[in-house]
């Protein structure tokens, strides 16, 4: 369920395979989203690039495709940015006196063979030590 901003959010309703999810079947999900897309690939990538928050987010969501897509074709697991994790704002607002999970979204999500999750955290001061410590 979204409350707000359903708009901004991309919801995949589709079953992901064993096979986790690849690059062209985001994109076939993505044509039946926007069926006037004469390029949905491109639709595609430039809608999720738009979400990125930083510019190394960018540089590595660019960078992923200019390198594995011409190695990988059809093959290419999908690069999934701005993924929440548990992320539930009803639940935020019955806990009104305790925040919410602190770090509710991932930069970046990769759904592998073997129901493999790859989380890619790029920036933010959470992923910095504070006085050589781990934050």
């Amino acid at each position: 369920v979204i409350l707000s901003n359903a708009a901004s959010c991309l919801v995949y309703d589709r079953p992901i395979r064993r096979d986790g999810l690849l690059w062209s079947e985001l994109v076939d999900w993505w044509r039946s989203q926007d069926p006037a897309s004469d390029e949905p690939a491109r639709a595609l990538g430039e809608r999720l690039h738009a979400s990125l928050a930083s510019d190394a987010e960018r540089t590595l969501f660019s960078t992923y495709f200019k390198i594995y897509r011409p190695r990988l074709g059809d093959a290419l697991p999908a690069l999934i940015p701005q993924v929440y994790l548990q992320y539930d704002p009803a639940m935020v607002k019955l806990l009104r006196h305790r925040s919410g999970l602190r770090r509710q979204r991932m930069d970046f999500l990769l759904l592998l063979p073997g129901h493999q999750r790859v989380v890619i955290e790029v920036d933010g001061s959470q992923h910095f030590s504070a006085e050589r410590k781990p934050s």
